[in-house]
């Protein structure tokens, strides 16, 4: 079999390219399926994932869906088909292609299968329309990860409570629910421990999820078979959050109970609830804002640690900053620091007080 070329994208013109992922079995080759997600969809293990890719305009695109997903550790690869030739990729993309494939073929924008991550030119362009590219997808499918069972416990947890407290008082619902989580209940502490491991996963500290959740139309949150909406999440954050802070003053006397580790649960959901805040507030914020709330969140390119911030800044434009790779990070990181000091925002010094990995920086530049 041989290896997939890229088609050039035509230059200057809102080209996209995207992704068919074709079913299992096709049945209907002609039809598409944006439906939502079936809980009890299959994970094929034994199915090699196929796909197309097509050219569409931005300015009339078919309709997709955008895939937000963690791009996983750079030596752990797998393979899939495109246009019948072999097309390597990383390990969480294949898993969660397998995943997703259902018995239509479903029509995607992912960045990995649609930017030829080769070319920095197409690459720096394509950056540029993502705010577009994710506007104008039906929705964005959040792939947490693979499924276990304790991330299944997890999922089903959110789906129940979330749901339930939309229909109750917060208030009303912490009393009833602290009645049923005794610290004498172990499986009160298995949940949530549970949901302490399900939100240090690597997708919450993704950088690129603040664009690709910020500009979507709607998110769906799917991690092996199981999904939640992204409302069913909030709530589910909210209880959280508040569940910690109601049983550390009815509990207060009693240090190992399960206070405690609702507190360890509700402190290691800061990042998602970050995340969620971002993309429910009014926005866009100043640039020095999204840098300082979202310092917790990695990016396989240094450089993105900037760009993925620039389509939700509301001063991009005045700083002069649009991503560009062909900028090294050094020089990314250089002009983002000294355009923000000429904007009168000196308290970036601040942060270049702390430990550098990135080599040869300024004394006064942040390793952002």
């Amino acid at each position: 079999m041989s290896f997939f070329v890229y088609r050039a994208l035509t230059p200057d013109q809102r080209r996209i390219r995207l992704v068919h992922l074709l079913p299992q079995r096709s049945d209907s080759p002609g039809e598409n399926s944006n439906e939502p997600l079936s809980q009890e969809a299959e994970l094929h293990q034994d199915s090699k994932v196929s796909c197309t890719l097509s050219h569409a305009s931005l300015d009339q695109p078919p309709d997709y869906r955008a895939l937000s997903y963690t791009w996983g550790d750079p030596n752990d690869v797998g393979s899939i088909t495109v246009d019948g030739d072999s097309f390597q990729v990383r390990k969480s993309l294949e898993i969660a292609l397998r995943q997703l494939m259902c018995d239509q073929p479903l029509t995607l924008w992912i960045d990995a299968l649609c930017i030829d991550q080769d070319d920095e030119i197409e690459k720096t362009e394509q950056v540029r329309q993502m705010e577009q590219i994710y506007r104008r997808a039906n929705s964005v499918i959040t792939w947490l990860g693979p499924g276990t069972k304790e991330s299944d416990a997890v999922m089903h947890w959110i789906q129940r409570h979330g749901a339930l407290i939309e229909d109750e008082g917060l208030r009303e619902f912490l009393r009833d629910v602290s009645s049923r989580l005794t610290p004498g209940v172990s499986e009160s502490d298995d949940v949530i421990v549970a949901v302490r491991e399900f939100f240090k996963r690597p997708y919450w500290s993704r950088v690129w999820v603040v664009q690709e959740l910020a500009h979507a139309k709607a998110v769906e949150f799917v991690c092996g078979k199981e999904n939640v909406s992204e409302e069913v999440l909030h709530h589910a954050l909210r209880l959280l959050r508040n569940f910690a802070d109601y049983q550390y003053i009815k509990e207060a006397h009693q240090p190992r109970s399960i206070s405690s580790n609702a507190a360890v649960a509700s402190f290691s959901t800061r990042n998602a609830i970050s995340l969620l805040k971002i993309r429910r507030a009014a926005g866009p914020f100043p640039l020095i804002h999204l840098i300082r709330t979202l310092k917790f969140c990695r990016a396989t390119d240094p450089r993105d640690k900037i760009f993925a911030l620039l389509s939700f800044a509301s001063d991009a434009v005045a700083l002069d900053l649009s991503p560009d790779y062909q900028k090294t990070i050094n020089e990314v990181y250089v002009k983002a620091t000294a355009s923000l000091i000429r904007h009168g925002y000196f308290d970036i010094l601040t942060l270049s007080e702390t430990r550098k990995k990135v080599p040869n920086l300024p004394s006064w530049v942040p390793d952002f």
